[in-house]
């Protein structure tokens, strides 16, 4: 299976690198806090996957999906992220493993203490895992498609700002997929489902901006970043604001080298 390359901030996801997309080391770094996201598309995972390494709980999943290509893409996304995992923990990728929060946020377990924090988001061609360093994360992309109801699912999801920036502008199709992505980013992140809050939390202000940081029900703190160069997809990364300075494990050359 061909390995992913990460990439500086300034490398657009576009980019291919040795077929594999693939970005790390965006440099979204408040407090010094790191954050790598790796995109890849299914096509280029691995062929031939094999569950033999996946929990009791992730083969019962796999094996509820109609259809093998859908089973097969589920089996090569858990062992992609484990895979990728594995460069941070410096252990075999078969020696990771993942637990699920009561809404599915993934908790990567493996041996030794280096374990980062990760989620991740897949939508049609693409798969996006996010590596915290030491910072819980948050990760979703969406396909930007022709949508019949977005008024309808905005009433029942969305904060009332962000229904009346789509009613104010009906002519600008990927907002609702961006606020979407955003949203989904900042619930995930913090392990929430979201019903819990659909309408509760914004992440557009009053004046029809994007926010950067969003304060969630316990009164923690999260950043929220979109991230572009996908066409027709939008895609956001949150992560939890801690205040304290986090140092890379890894540069990009010494994760190409262990790639």
């Amino acid at each position: 299976m061909r390995s992913p390359i990460p990439m500086r901030a300034s490398a657009d996801f576009g980019a291919v690198a040795d077929g594999w997309h693939a970005v790390g080391r965006l440099g979204w770094t408040r407090n010094e806090e790191d954050v790598d996201l790796w995109l890849v598309r299914f096509e280029d995972l691995d062929s031939s996957p094999t569950d033999a390494c996946l929990s009791s709980e992730e083969r019962a999943r796999a094996a509820s999906y109609l259809g093998r290509d859908l089973r097969d893409n589920f089996v090569k996304r858990r062992v992609w992220a484990r895979r990728v995992v594995s460069q941070y923990a410096m252990c075999p990728w078969d020696e990771i493993s993942f637990s699920y929060g009561p809404h599915g946020k993934p908790v990567p377990v493996g041996p030794g203490p280096d374990i980062p924090p990760v989620n991740w988001s897949f939508s049609d061609s693409f798969c996006l895992l996010a590596v915290g360093r030491d910072v819980d994360v948050g990760v979703d992309i969406q396909k930007i498609t022709p949508f019949p109801d977005i008024e309808g699912v905005a009433e029942l999801a969305l904060h009332r700002r962000e229904i009346e920036f789509l009613r104010e502008n009906p002519s600008e199709r990927s907002a609702f997929f961006e606020i979407w992505a955003r949203r989904e980013a900042v619930f995930k992140g913090m392990g929430q489902g979201l019903h819990e809050a659909m309408t509760a939390i914004s992440v557009m202000a009053e004046n029809g901006n994007y926010l950067s940081t969003i304060t969630g029900h316990s009164g923690d703190t999260w950043q929220l970043r979109a991230a572009s160069g996908v066409p027709g997809y939008a895609l956001a990364v949150s992560w939890r604001d801690t205040g304290k300075s986090v140092s890379p494990k890894a540069s990009c050359a010494e994760l190409r080298r262990r790639l």
